[in-house]
């Protein structure tokens, strides 16, 4: 048995959303933790239509364009989890949500990171990808200095996301709680809109733009056109049971959960208070 995480997970399929309640679903979820002998949750998820999330720390108004995003029906909504701006379009999503009394959640970044990646590295080689993680020191000499970089999460792949020929396909972030780790992904199965993307980034250059598009890959791109993405959430569940030694609980998001949800999406998620201002 893997000693580094619990061997009984919650698995919860919450469909397709707009941005906003995607984010406050995965808060309500983290708020699970808070219970004494809680157990892991993995989660899949899907955007009612192309939306945008910004990191924790980021200025989005120094950043984006968001007249143009409104212009394009795009969504703009702050994380509760760090990094760079991800567009949302023809993915999967995943998040995880472990307490901090599960097996191995009180280690560094770094190492849960290494841990919850396996499960995702084992589902996409089983659907046939040659995946890869990239490992710290790798990941380390692909950084560009702060000025040079996008605030595209995409733009370079970081210490043990995972790649396909070396080119950066999952994009991942953390938010760690004194209670509950958070950890979000996004698993691209097209690039389709995301040239689009960069025309409301305001540091985009067509430096930075060739650049960020060579470093990034698709499902779809590795294998030819492919859009099965039931298939591709089966292959991950039997990624994560093979790599960290874990069996699946089919959990429902309960009524009172979805009204939380909701109430946050609302009052928080929504709000420019929230979405455009810089956390600390």
């Amino acid at each position: 048995m893997n000693s580094s995480v619990s061997n009984s997970w919650f698995f919860l399929d919450t469909g397709s959303h707009n941005a906003f309640f995607n984010m406050a679903v995965d808060e309500v979820l983290l708020s699970r933790m808070k219970v004494q002998n809680s157990r892991p949750v993995l989660r899949f998820y899907t955007w009612s239509r192309p939306s945008i999330t910004i990191g924790y720390f980021q200025k989005v108004i120094d950043e984006f364009d968001l007249q143009g995003c409104e212009a394009r029906g795009w969504d703009v909504v702050r994380r509760l989890t760090g990094g760079r701006a991800v567009f949302h379009d023809q993915e999967l999503t995943y998040s995880i949500l472990l307490p901090r009394s599960a097996p191995g959640a009180a280690g560094s970044v770094l190492e849960s990171y290494r841990t919850l990646s396996g499960g995702l590295l084992a589902g996409l080689r089983l659907l046939g990808l040659d995946a890869e993680l990239v490992s710290f020191h790798r990941g380390k000499k692909r950084h560009r200095r702060a000025g040079e970089r996008s605030p595209h999460c995409f733009d370079s792949p970081s210490w043990y996301e995972i790649t396909v020929g070396g080119k950066k396909l999952v994009g991942s972030a953390q938010r760690r709680m004194p209670y509950g780790i958070l950890q979000q992904g996004s698993i691209l199965i097209s690039t389709a809109g995301h040239e689009e993307f960069y025309e409301v980034l305001r540091k985009s250059s067509d430096k930075i733009r060739g650049e960020t598009g060579e470093r990034m890959t698709s499902i779809a791109t590795c294998l030819e056109g492919f859009r099965e993405i039931d298939l591709l959430k089966e292959s991950l569940i039997r990624g994560f049971r093979q790599s960290l030694e874990i069996e699946f609980l089919q959990t429902e998001f309960t009524r009172e959960e979805r009204l939380q949800a909701g109430r946050l999406s609302r009052n928080r998620y929504r709000s420019r208070e929230w979405n455009w201002y810089r956390r600390s």
